[in-house]
């Protein structure tokens, strides 16, 4: 439940005067929370620059290894596992099933959520508003910090 701390607006307020509030979002910063139903139902809007931010610990952590001349990379954020002959295709195919991945999640997230995949959504989240070239970095440089605590599975 929101605290008084965020400024909350009704559904119809935010519809009506929408571009005012994008730009309230978007321009200035402020995040705003909208609620319909007398507060039963409420949504959270903010910039997209400060989702990434607050996403930015969950890094992706992947395992490279070579067996029989074939190049395996494992990202156990995702349960993925691309190989191939070489280590640049490897890395285009855990980036091609990395964002495949993450559009099926993101389109069907209370079906993964029911499956008990709930603990993906970071990553799948950060993956999406993520583009290719800097998802390839990602999953190809060594993370800064210690990978945040994961939920038991």
């Amino acid at each position: 439940m929101p605290s008084d701390t965020l400024d909350t607006i009704s559904f119809s307020r935010a519809k009506s005067q929408l571009s005012t509030v994008m730009d309230k979002v978007v321009h200035r910063g402020e995040m705003k929370i909208v609620d319909r139903h007398h507060g039963k139902e409420k949504m959270a809007l903010l910039d997209v620059g400060v989702l990434q931010a607050l996403l930015s610990s969950f890094e992706f952590r992947p395992v490279a290894s070579v067996s029989d001349g074939e190049f395996v990379l494992e990202l156990p954020e995702l349960g993925l596992i691309a190989g191939a002959d070489s280590f640049d295709a490897a890395v285009s195919e855990l980036v091609d099933l990395t964002r495949a991945y993450s559009a099926q999640y993101l389109a069907r997230r209370a079906f993964y959520a029911e499956a008990g995949l709930d603990r993906h959504f970071p990553w799948a989240l950060k993956a999406a508003l993520t583009d290719d070239a800097t998802l390839r970095t990602l999953l190809v440089s060594p993370p800064a910090d210690p990978a945040p605590a994961l939920a038991p599975a």
